[in-house]
């Protein structure tokens, strides 16, 4: 039986070896996972250090870092200019009489009913010559109602 005690305890010791190689990966994969989050939580706290100290020592820091001082200007003023356009583009027309934004062709005001006096737009060229006898929009030929009053079209 000595034989087969000592498979049994040879088999024992490797398999201990491989649970304590195994607890051991395990913990290894933890702590490093645990310092790369930590890691992160530094550059996250040096950032905040960077942006006070810009904040209280730009002056400093022009001397220090020029270059980078210069960057970051180009940077605000780029931003600043993206601002203005943003602005521009997203122009909202407002009701005059409750201030709550329109649609871009509304005729009242959904809110509060006020009529919108709206600069007809120029009139194109109609190949037809048709237009709408209430409002003077050109129509289409086989327009059967105006799309800007909604006045009936008489098809002669």
């Amino acid at each position: 039986m000595g034989f087969f005690d000592d498979v049994k305890n040879s088999l024992t010791e490797k398999s201990q070896d491989l649970s304590k190689k195994a607890k051991d990966t395990t913990e290894i994969y933890r702590l490093n996972n645990a310092n790369k989050s930590m890691e992160k939580e530094v550059e996250k706290l040096i950032y905040q250090i960077g942006l006070r100290y810009y904040a209280n020592h730009k002056d400093e820091c022009e001397e220090k870092c020029p270059d980078l001082i210069e960057q970051i200007d180009q940077l605000y003023q780029t931003m600043e200019a993206n601002k203005q356009q943003i602005e521009q583009l997203s122009m909202v027309e407002v009701c005059p009489n409750c201030g709550k934004k329109l649609d871009p062709n509304a005729k009242f005001c959904v809110n509060c009913g006020t009529a919108i006096n709206r600069e007809p737009a120029p009139a194109t060229p109609n190949p037809s010559g048709k237009v709408c006898a209430a409002c003077g929009t050109p129509l289409e030929d086989d327009a059967a109602f105006c799309t800007n009053c909604g006045t009936p079209v008489k098809n002669d």
